[in-house]
């Protein structure tokens, strides 16, 4: 197996049919889709089975307790058994060509390590797709130049497993719930050898969740517990700061 397709799912069924709708036709003999679901319900395993059924494609499926994005998406990191893990939001969409592209990436350059795969957005406020050609990054260093926060975002994160598994010590550090801890995995595989890359695309089509919706969902008792994304900058700040010497000054402070 090539690439593992690996996709932490809890109570979204809607979302996640969606999401498997464009990675189905995109599937092959050298990848597979491995699914944490810690879902209240049989919805979203039903859905799956329904879209799966007779087709020969490798995939795992797990169910369990809820423990959160940040312990889901490193469960399915030590459990995918791809040369390549690209963690994807059950919420975004996989448009045509990606796993195609990113197969044939691994299969050319065999120096090749990480992948930072390139999105679009349905946000009224729209986020720019990056002008900039598809091609190799100079080093880490310019990659978090030219990403900025952009590392973080599940769904355009394409890393070698072997070198990813190194970097879970590091990762377990920040597990919290909602932190996204895999940029840390991700921030060690950038931070090692080997060649990166930035795929142009975008492949990636992202329902990003607001800051107003995040509120609504954590404002359980009239109290903010979890105010957006004003939170996860501080858990995404403490990630980065675990990884100054490891990149230049200027690329942390970009970053």
């Amino acid at each position: 197996i090539v690439l593992s397709v690996c996709v932490p799912t809890y109570n979204r069924p809607k979302e996640f049919e969606r999401m498997l709708l464009g990675l189905l036709p995109q599937l092959t003999k050298e990848t597979e889709v491995v699914v944490r679901d810690d879902s209240q319900n049989n919805e979203s395993k039903e859905i799956f089975d329904r879209l799966f059924e007779g087709k020969e494609i490798a995939y795992q499926y797990f169910r369990g307790d809820k423990i959160g994005l940040d312990a889901a998406s490193l469960f399915l990191l030590e459990h995918a058994k791809g040369t390549f893990f690209w963690l994807f939001s059950d919420d975004d969409e996989l448009l045509d060509g990606g796993v195609a592209e990113v197969v044939r990436l691994i299969k050319t350059y065999p120096e090749l390590n990480l992948i930072w795969a390139n999105f679009d957005s349905d946000l009224p406020r729209g986020i720019a797709i990056m002008d900039r050609p598809s091609g190799f990054f100079r080093d880490g260093n310019e990659a978090l130049e030219v990403l900025g926060t952009g590392v973080g975002l599940v769904s355009t994160q394409i890393f070698r497993c072997k070198n990813g598994l190194q970097g879970l010590e590091i990762a377990r550090k920040h597990v919290v719930g909602f932190s996204f801890a895999s940029t840390a995995v991700f921030l060690h595989v950038l931070s090692g050898p080997g060649k990166f890359y930035f795929l142009k695309g975008p492949y990636v089509l992202c329902h990003p969740t607001t800051n107003e919706e995040i509120v609504k969902a954590t404002n359980k008792t009239g109290k903010i517990i979890n105010e957006g994304f004003n939170v996860y900058g501080v858990h995404f700040f403490s990630i980065v700061k675990e990884f100054e010497g490891k990149f230049s000054k200027r690329a942390i402070k970009k970053i």
